[in-house]
């Protein structure tokens, strides 16, 4: 009860300690007069002198003891409260009594409420009582002037006082409740002020407040440390200057529309990026930020944060043509061209001008590959891609479609300047010889060119067909010319013996002319042959291998890929069942198309195949490269996680070609990580592919990921990768491909052969 009825009271906590200090000095100076004052009134009056001093005196004394400089609030307030009711009763005696004297107490209690306090009240309330009741028992002519029971008076007159304290009480804690949240509220205020004015000084992107109006409009009102720092100015430079030093002149009118906007509530906040200009005039992008803000009365800002995003935009470009571009060459890839093929056809029917298709393809490539090594090959794509880029317009489009297969995208062309475009390519590209130790080696191309009209009826996919068809027409002539597509010319000369790739695909899964390879993949650690990666050939009429280079894009623009797929999964599944029942186990790794991914019947179609055979699904490893991958994310995803429910294997082809495979990492449940071989096959002898190595190793074994290397095709190639903590090893080093039945289950090849 009684901490209940403290906490009803004023405390005057809520008062400021020097407020209290001036209120005190002016309550004391009151009790000051009257204690010099009262004397003088009684003397006037007709009172013995000595009768006033007395009176006088007593006040003087309570007046020095409340003015001490060391006394508490609590005391100081109490007895200037005592004093003053002491001097309004020595009022009534000098006045005989006189009921005006009597409101003098109501004066006092409204000068004591400036201290904000219930004890002085409590002290004139009970003052009242007692000195009515005392003096009007004992000189009761000194208190009233009239007649009355001394207890009923002394009771009226303590119960007005009492009323008069208790009204003052509730009105000075209702102020003191309004006082303490306007201290709340400013003092978040300025908790919130300290807070902006912390995150604007020392925040990591550049800040300014922009003023949005009147003659300030667009001047900077503010700016920080960091954003001075990257434009190079100090902040008195730039305090009060136009933002405009800061953009280019398409920037300033984008920022001064954006600002209106703003201000007249079109819009709540505003991003854009624009071109930034530093003070020696250097361009940078800019991702810029904008939001009103109050200021001072009816002024308002503009607060804006501006961050440097060159970086970040260059490295998104990067990954964007990372996914387009073929790292080894800088053309344009399959998916791209695609696109850009698509578009080209677009705009023809749009703008009423046809184009051409041509495909470049090198001739005996193969044979440079298997007996000079990846290296020299390498070194041949490159300089066809160089060849065929000088040989193009820059508005041409020139791609690397896969192996030793480019193609040219050209508008705006008609036949006979494509048949001398498409010879002048085959020309180019036997100019550009690639050097070696032993000499140099010259090189042709077979050139398909496929013209197409304004209006054509075709699709990409069926003119990149018919280019085929007339460049293999131009190696079947042997090689080392062009030869321009039409109907006529293809079934007059017979191509393939008359029979289109599309239909040589067909024919090869029904008469069984498809074939695997296997090339061995070294466990380091153990040095034994554990895994084999399957690759795809087909056998010619003449039982010549045509490598997959030669069918697979036409197989994947045809549709048929899928069914290909399917026929590599039946195939490894079946070597893995008579590699089982006569030796160890071993894991064979098979190439996933992009198509398949997103083919959910494919899945199924793995899924019964699996539980119908008695082999574990961890022997089988589905490979997929960046590009299948990046075709359909969320497909991919899908696929590769239903694969590794099922306990099968999932490698990341060609690890490290580009900063998407780090996205993928984070999004796709992938084992093992081949590496690229691009930075395996010259290890030994450029330190920077090493350091790249050793990243990408490092980072995988931080994930609990294996690592493949790829292209090891010597000692000290191999040796270095054990060095740098490499698990596996795939190179012609390690083994070439060769017929996968022998290789991966002799015995069973031995008995069919038998």
């Amino acid at each position: 009860m009684r901490s209940f009825l403290r906490g009803q009271l004023p405390s005057g906590e809520t008062l400021p300690a020097a407020e209290w200090v001036r209120r005190h000095q002016g309550i004391l100076l009151v009790l000051w007069l009257l204690a010099l004052a009262l004397p003088l009134y009684g003397l006037a009056v007709g009172h013995a002198g000595a009768h006033a001093a007395v009176g006088g005196g007593a006040l003087l004394v309570i007046a020095l003891l409340a003015s001490r400089g060391r006394a508490r609030q609590a005391t100081s307030s109490s007895l200037v409260s005592l004093g003053l009711c002491t001097a309004t009763a020595l009022a009534v005696h000098l006045a005989a009594g006189a009921i005006e004297a009597h409101f003098m107490f109501f004066v006092m209690i409204i000068v004591v409420s400036l201290y904000e306090d219930w004890r002085p009240f409590l002290i004139a309330f009970g003052f009242v009582v007692v000195h009515h009741l005392a003096a009007g028992f004992l000189d009761r002519d000194s208190v009233y002037n009239h007649g009355g029971d001394p207890w009923v008076l002394a009771g009226v007159h303590g119960g007005f006082v009492l009323a008069a304290s208790i009204a003052a009480v509730v009105s000075w804690r209702m102020n003191e409740d309004v006082r303490a949240e306007s201290r709340r509220a400013s003092d978040h205020a300025s908790e919130s002020d300290a807070r902006f004015r912390s995150a604007f000084e020392d925040g990591p992107v550049g800040m300014a407040l922009i003023g949005a109006d009147g003659p300030t409009r667009g001047a900077l009102v503010r700016v920080n440390r960091t954003l001075c720092q990257r434009f190079g100015y100090t902040e008195s430079e730039l305090a009060g200057a136009h933002v405009s030093v800061l953009l280019d002149a398409a920037g300033e009118g984008r920022i001064l529309d954006a600002i209106d906007d703003l201000t007249a509530g079109r819009s709540p906040v505003f991003h854009d990026e624009l071109a930034l200009l530093d003070r020696t005039g250097v361009a940078f992008e800019g991702r810029l930020s904008m939001s009103v803000v109050a200021g001072c009365g009816d002024v308002r800002d503009v607060i804006v944060q501006i961050e440097d995003v060159t970086e970040r935009n260059r490295l998104a470009r990067e990954l964007k043509d990372l996914a387009d571009i073929d790292p080894l060459t800088g053309l344009f890839n399959r998916r791209r061209f695609e696109r850009e093929l698509s578009a080209q056809l677009e705009r023809a029917r749009r703008c009423g001008r046809g184009g051409a298709v041509i495909v470049v393809d090198l001739d005996n490539f193969k044979e440079v590959n298997d007996t000079l090594g990846h290296q020299v090959g390498d070194e041949m794509l490159v300089s066809a891609a160089n060849a065929l880029s000088e040989g193009t317009r820059q508005s041409d489009i020139v791609a690397r479609l896969g192996g030793d297969e480019f193609a040219v995208l050209v508008g705006d062309l008609g036949r006979e300047q494509a048949e001398i475009l498409g010879a002048a390519l085959v020309q180019r590209v036997s100019e550009h010889a690639v050097h070696i130790a032993g000499g140099r080696i010259q090189r042709t191309a077979s050139v398909g060119v496929v013209v197409h009209a304004a209006d054509t009826d075709l699709t990409g996919d069926e003119l990149l067909n018919d280019a085929d068809l007339a460049m293999y027409e131009a190696k079947d002539a042997g090689g080392n010319r062009c030869v321009v597509y039409c109907t006529a010319t293809v079934q007059s000369t017979g191509v393939v013996n008359q029979i289109s790739w599309p239909d040589r695909i067909r024919r090869a899964l029904d008469e069984q002319h498809l074939t695997l390879y296997a090339q061995p993949i070294l466990n380091i650690a153990s040095g034994k042959i554990t895994n084999y990666e399957l690759l795809l050939r087909m056998l010619g009429p003449d039982g010549e291998v045509i490598l997959p280079g030669a069918f697979l894009p036409i197989a994947e623009r045809r549709g048929m890929i899928r069914t290909i797929d399917r026929w590599v999964v039946r195939e490894a599944i079946a070597l893995l069942e008579r590699r089982n029942a006569t030796a160890d186990p071993v894991r064979l790794q098979i190439n996933i198309s992009a198509r398949s991914l997103s083919d959910h019947d494919f899945l199924d179609f793995i899924c019964n195949a699996l539980e119908n055979s008695p082999i574990d699904p961890a022997g089988l490893v589905f490979e997929v490269t960046e590009t299948a991958a990046i075709a359909s994310l969320d497909d991919a995803r899908r696929f590769l996680t239903s694969l590794s429910d099922l306990g099968c294997g999932i490698a990341l082809d060609d690890f490290g070609s580009g900063f998407a495979s780090f996205h993928y990492l984070k999004n796709l449940p992938f084992d093992e990580l081949k590496i690229d071989g691009q930075f395996i096959k010259n290890l030994t002898t450029d330190p920077s592919d090493l350091v790249l190595v050793e990243s990408l190793v490092a980072l995988a074994r931080g994930l609990g990921k294996q690592t493949v290397a790829e292209y090891v095709e010597d000692a000290a190639t191999l040796q270095l990768v054990r060095d740098v903590g490499i698990d596996h090893a795939q190179g012609y080093y390690v083994g070439r491909p060769a017929p996968a039945l022998p290789m991966i289950a002799p015995a069973a090849h031995a008995s069919t052969s038998a």
